[in-house]
């Protein structure tokens, strides 16, 4: 057995990669059932994503004394290697491996005989370039590092807490969880299958994270960055079904979920190993074929994820893909060096191509190097998946992102946010196109807040459209109907009233009164009438957002909403305090004139567009907007 494991084979030399290269994980297979005909077979699954694309059988050990005990490149050949460990003998054997699955070396390390020392976890510890070595004492509980040389053991460093005894805690990988550059511990419960981060600073646990079991009842098998994001992300692993699911992470956050294909139980994945793939050279177009876009699922192609850049020169990306059923489409963007915005589109004509008119339908932005996400339930048809590059001042020109989406099949939405609109008394006058108009704009705020927000505590907002003869000037009124629950301010309601001295108007001009009713809707969605916390007689106190500077009359610049107006100004990723008006509740109207949310409205026939600041202001209240829907506007000349 020995002579198998520990061949003196020639060594390889390393290879060094560009910073693009992509690190892709594969998935090492071994049947550990002595009763099985397959008893000591290895294999190794190379994947495209989640999909096996190669599976080559390595040599078998069928032996139950080896154990594979860790995966990494430790001859930085960009191959991922395979540690084994005797758990009779107490040897430890490196195989480095090529391309191939062949080993082209064995590399024995210190013989360790006490045998309750098991090997937990491969990686570089203490940043000097070499593979080292995590130890767990399954009688004591007790974990240290061994600090390599190569195959030669520098420094031994015992882990603090010294001893953690329950046996039901596995150690079943490290990583940088919070990308501090220090390797954080990834720990399981065999029992409940819930999994806890140990969050290290050196070989001192400093805090804990929690991650709560999978529902499905598999366990954690290992964790390794996917989608290189720099997130590690988790492999599940159910022995009962055979089923294998993979976690897209973001720190503790389960940002997208993906299934291998199912195995048998007399199989495990003893081993997620590292692999480099050499860096994109060529400019990847617009792609018209789906098929092109990702091998996750070939049936469902928008379900995929990938690691890719924009820059100065080449600063948007398009990613084209199809469904032929409803369902809901997520996206993540992480592992951001830069700010950059993530879209949906409607590919109308399946030409793989941005056209003019086609719709963006999820655009949820987000400032600096945080994460972007959108969610958008869809029918089926052609859609792109659109990354750009944000223009920021003094950005750097080249911006890497890791890309990663989800969908799932259902017929509608459960989250799909409604506004639900009454007519009421004084409404008899508007005639069947008026009351039409008034529809259309509570489906323009239906194409603006497509889901339930946290402002909210429905996904349904009934609106409540009153007559009532006004003040000549006054076209119409909006307000929110509010309620408080600890301490944070919720919208239950709105109420929109109309002139009805302006119906003839109205009912005349469609087109005009949807303007108008879009405009007061705004208001009951909190736009002017909850910028300033709000007084509740009967707790004493005011409670809300303070988004306003009386003094000053503006909004505060440091909003969403005020680094929109910073773009508009040209001052791309900057907050600046944004003009409002006298009774702080518009836009200040000689500095944006034509915007809808301005104090007046313009004359009949003008287009007053909603822009990205006034959809700004809505996010900065909680609601959750879809940037697409906003309309074309720029800021007036001066004169």
């Amino acid at each position: 057995m020995n002579n198998i494991l520990d061949s003196d084979l020639f060594s390889v030399a390393s290879t060094s990669s560009s910073t693009l290269s992509t690190t892709k994980i594969d998935l090492l297979w071994r049947n550990q059932q002595p009763s099985s005909s397959g008893f000591g077979e290895n294999y190794l699954w190379t994947m495209q994503d989640t999909v096996q694309i190669n599976s080559t059988k390595l040599m078998s050990i069928p032996d139950t004394r080896w154990q594979v005990v860790g995966t990494a490149d430790a001859n930085r050949d960009g191959v991922g290697d395979i540690l084994w460990r005797n758990n009779v003998s107490g040897v430890n054997v490196w195989w480095y491996m090529d391309t191939q699955g062949k080993i082209v070396q064995s590399n024995i390390i210190q013989q360790v005989e006490d045998v309750n020392w098991t090997i937990v976890g491969v990686a570089d510890q203490d940043r000097d370039g070499q593979v080292d070595i995590l130890w767990r004492n399954l009688a004591t509980g007790q974990n240290l590092w061994w600090m390599m040389q190569g195959a030669t053991v520098k420094e031994s460093k015992s882990i603090t807490p010294l001893v953690l005894a329950n046996n039901e805690w596995e150690i079943k990988g490290v990583g940088d969880f919070n990308q501090d550059g220090q390797i954080d511990i990834f720990w399981s419960n065999r029992a409940s299958r819930q999994m806890v981060w140990w969050v290290m600073d050196g070989t001192n646990n400093i805090s804990r994270f929690l991650i709560e079991a999978d529902a499905s009842g598999a366990i954690a098998v290992g964790t390794a960055d996917f989608n290189n994001d720099k997130a590690p992300d988790i492999v599940l692993r159910n022995r009962q079904t055979g089923a294998n699911t993979l976690l897209i992470m973001d720190g503790g956050t389960v940002l997208d979920r993906y299934s291998f294909d199912a195995v048998d139980s007399n199989w495990d994945i003893v081993g997620l190993v590292p692999r480099v793939e050499a860096p994109r050279t060529a400019s990847i177009a617009p792609l018209a074929d789906p098929a092109k876009l990702s091998l996750v699922a070939p049936n469902t192609s928008a379900r995929f994820f990938k690691r890719d850049q924009v820059s100065t020169q080449d600063p948007d990306r398009f990613y084209a893909f199809s469904v032929s059923e409803s369902g809901l489409f997520t996206a993540n963007l992480t592992g951001l060096t830069a700010d950059s915005d993530v879209r949906l589109i409607q590919d109308s004509n399946g030409n793989g191509l941005f056209d003019t008119g086609e719709s963006v339908l999820a655009w949820q932005w987000e400032r600096g190097t945080t994460r972007e996400s959108l969610r958008r339930f869809m029918g089926a048809g052609n859609y792109l998946i659109q990354v750009s590059r944000y223009p920021q001042l003094n950005a750097p020109s080249t911006m890497q992102y890791s890309l990663s989406s989800n969908f799932i099949a259902m017929a509608t939405d459960p989250d799909k946010f409604n506004l639900v609109l009454d007519f009421g008394a004084g409404t008899e006058g508007l005639n069947q196109s008026a009351k039409e108009a008034i529809v259309s704009a509570g489906r323009f705020w239906e194409s603006v807040i497509t889901e339930r927000s946290a402002i909210t505590q429905f996904k349904d907002l009934t609106i409540k459209i009153l007559g009532a003869q006004d003040a000549v000037t006054t076209l119409a009124t909006g307000a929110p109907l509010v309620s408080t629950r600890n301490d944070s301010l919720f919208l239950v309601g709105g109420e929109v009233n109309l002139n009805t001295l302006r119906f003839d108007i109205f009912n005349s001009d469609p087109n005009y009164l949807r303007s108008v009713m879009i405009h007061e809707m705004a208001h009951t969605l909190g736009f002017g009438t909850i910028w300033e916390p709000i007084t509740f007689p009967t707790l004493g106190r005011a409670i809300g957002r303070s988004l306003v500077n009386r003094s000053s009359q503006t909004y505060n610049g440091n909003t969403y909403a005020g680094y929109a107006y910073g773009d508009l100004l040209g001052q791309f990723g900057t907050g600046l305090a944004v003009p409002i008006d006298e009774v702080f509740a518009h836009w200040r109207e000689s500095v944006f004139d034509a915007e809808l949310m301005t104090t007046f409205a313009e004359l009949r026939g003008e287009a007053m567009p909603v822009s990205v600041m006034t959809l700004s202001s809505l996010r900065d209240l909680g609601w959750r907007v879809n940037y697409g829907a906003a309309q074309a506007y720029s800021l007036p000349r001066a004169a």
